[in-house]
């Protein structure tokens, strides 16, 4: 028994290891980059593509980041109710979800890698202020992507504010097709 309990402990911190090199390697932040390239536009709201409009990115430490704690439960209703909330997504996404509210692992976020942004600009804050200089819409964050072991598809958490009381939270599903990774669903956490 005990020799069993020495074997399921190691599998476990084994796979953590295994997980987190995996998130830190390059060829897993290269594709964190490209498919935030890919799908930056399709977050976009449309009507705000008009010249001139900037978008202000919150960067500061960890820009990266993990799943805030006060949205957690929701996360986790959503992994336990998955079919009900997500009845068209196939079930390897559960596991994504689930693998994306367990992150621990943060990293910086260099925006001049974000090239695809049509008429948007992307302006580094290193505070969560509007400044006076340009016109802004939104500070957003990203968390990190959790992709399956194919990098064919992957799960993100992405918080909008675009004002006092305007703002949403969402979990982003998205899919390479075509060599392109597109959003294919999207779930409201929170909104204001």
């Amino acid at each position: 028994m005990r020799i069993n309990v020495l074997i399921i402990i190691s599998i476990f911190f084994w796979s953590c290891k295994e997980s987190n090199s995996k998130i830190d390697s390059e060829t897993y932040k290269q594709e964190e980059i490209k498919a935030l390239n890919d799908i930056f536009l399709q977050m976009r709201y449309p009507q705000m593509t008009s010249k001139g409009f900037s978008l202000n990115v919150l960067v500061c430490k960890d820009s990266l980041i993990c799943i805030p704690p006060s949205i957690h439960s929701l996360v986790m209703d959503r992994i336990q109710n998955f079919s009900a909330h997500f009845p068209t997504l196939e079930s390897t996404y559960k596991h994504m979800l689930f693998e994306l509210s367990d992150c621990k692992k943060v990293t910086f976020l260099d925006i001049q890698k974000i090239t695809n942004t049509g008429n948007y600009k992307l302006i580094q804050s290193k505070n969560n202020q509007y400044t006076n200089k340009e016109k802004q819409i939104d500070i957003i964050q990203y968390s990190r992507i959790i992709f399956d072991n194919s990098f064919s598809k992957g799960v993100l958490y992405e918080s909008i504010e675009c004002g006092s009381l305007c703002g949403n939270e969402m979990i982003l599903f998205i899919k390479m097709e075509n060599g392109k990774w597109k959003i294919i669903a999207s779930n409201t956490l929170g909104e204001s």
